[in-house]
């Protein structure tokens, strides 16, 4: 009986901690947000609206920041928080979260202003078609190809979905054509 009692016990401690520990990420992720609103003058775009859903049912709204000359130098600082971020939400692993920074690294060196040769866009170097044709797959009809958050967003969730023959830097680095 006393050994029941022990397990609840510590079942019911875990599932505080893990709870913490997710107002606790919501809270750093917020913070790092509100800074970006500080630093950019408050220049923000809606083209992505996103939440952290806390178990509860609360949300924090994150609204995403536009990127411009201005804001590029402060914004690029955030962009692999934002690859951690969304790979949490959506439970892909921190292995694919890294390989999607390895990808991004090497196909646009972070810099979501990269044009490609052939059209390619942002971060990401989405082609607008491609883009397109997964953000309608996914129904996210509000993401932007121009704002670096919804290239991460639909990168993350692509990955998710074994779609990563979609960059061919991706097939560099795992054939190790990519230096680290």
């Amino acid at each position: 009986m006393k050994t029941i009692t022990h397990i609840k016990i510590g079942l019911s401690i875990a599932l505080i901690a893990f709870t913490v520990f997710l107002i606790s990420l919501a809270y750093m992720w917020g913070e790092i947000r509100a800074s970006f609103d500080c630093e950019c003058n408050g220049k923000t775009s809606t083209s992505v609206k996103s939440a952290v859903l806390l178990e509860q049912g609360g949300s924090i709204p994150l609204d995403t920041v536009g990127v411009d000359t201005h804001t590029l130098a402060v914004a690029t600082s955030s962009y692999p928080a934002m690859v951690d971020y969304y790979c949490a939400k959506y439970l892909i692993p921190t292995s694919t979260a890294q390989r999607i920074k390895e990808v991004i690294a090497c196909e646009s060196s972070w810099d979501s202003n990269a044009v490609g040769q052939t059209g390619e866009i942002g971060l990401a170097q989405f082609k607008k078609i491609t883009f397109n044709q997964w953000k309608n797959y996914y129904g996210l009809s509000e993401l932007n190809i121009y704002d670096p958050e919804s290239q991460i967003k639909l990168m993350v969730l692509m990955f998710g979905d074994g779609q990563q023959k979609n960059w061919s830097c991706y097939y560099k680095i795992i054939n190790n054509y990519v230096q680290k």
